[in-house]
């Protein structure tokens, strides 16, 4: 499997896989891509560069949290050197290795990174953005597991006016969301909170 093409559909079919719930199936092939993508285009290639991202969101979607954390980092750090820090796929693996480190007990690191993606994306890509959108959201949950309760709050309330407007109030994202505000509301008003 070292083949250009062979590994475009490897790497394809393992986005696949997660997508229909074969998500074990999707971290082996994902892993075999990955090596295979080092060896033959090198690690600072942007198709092995993907390669890793997609991996490390697989890994954590198995609970594989710690190792989602060490190949985000690397990955992160080798697209920061090599397109940038606002570059798109740079800001993509921020936010999820944001979301990896707090999975992993690394709360203020995550609210942290968190910040800085959003605010690139912002930059980037807009307000209103889904990817900038989800980044917030993302934020806000490691912003309350900080126990900054009222901050995520605020920000929620934002990321939920914007995704009505630009997502529509059936979405997905957006009923999270909604979700998500309702609960934090809750929390502010609990005494013992």
């Amino acid at each position: 499997m070292e083949h250009p093409g062979t590994l475009i559909t490897a790497s394809n079919l393992a986005v696949h896989l997660a997508a229909v719930g074969r998500v074990d199936e999707a971290v082996v092939l994902g892993e075999e891509t990955w090596e295979a993508r080092r060896r033959v285009v090198g690690l600072e290639h942007p198709d092995t560069l993907s390669s890793a991202h997609n991996l490390a969101i697989r890994l954590a979607s198995v609970g594989r949290f710690d190792e989602a954390v060490v190949l985000g980092e690397e990955t992160w750090e080798v697209q920061r050197r090599v397109v940038g820090l606002e570059h798109p796929d740079t800001l993509s693996s921020a936010s999820n290795l944001a979301v990896h480190l707090a999975a992993v007990g690394r709360v203020d690191e995550a609210v942290v990174l968190g910040k800085d993606a959003l605010e690139r994306r912002r930059r980037v890509l807009g307000l209103e953005h889904p990817d900038t959108l989800s980044t917030a959201y993302n934020l806000t949950v490691d912003l309350a597991d900080a126990g900054r309760v009222r901050e995520a709050r605020v920000l929620a309330e934002e990321t939920l006016e914007r995704q009505r407007r630009v997502l529509g109030e059936d979405h997905a994202d957006t009923r999270s969301t909604a979700g998500w505000v309702e609960s934090l509301r809750e929390e502010q008003q609990d005494p013992e909170s």
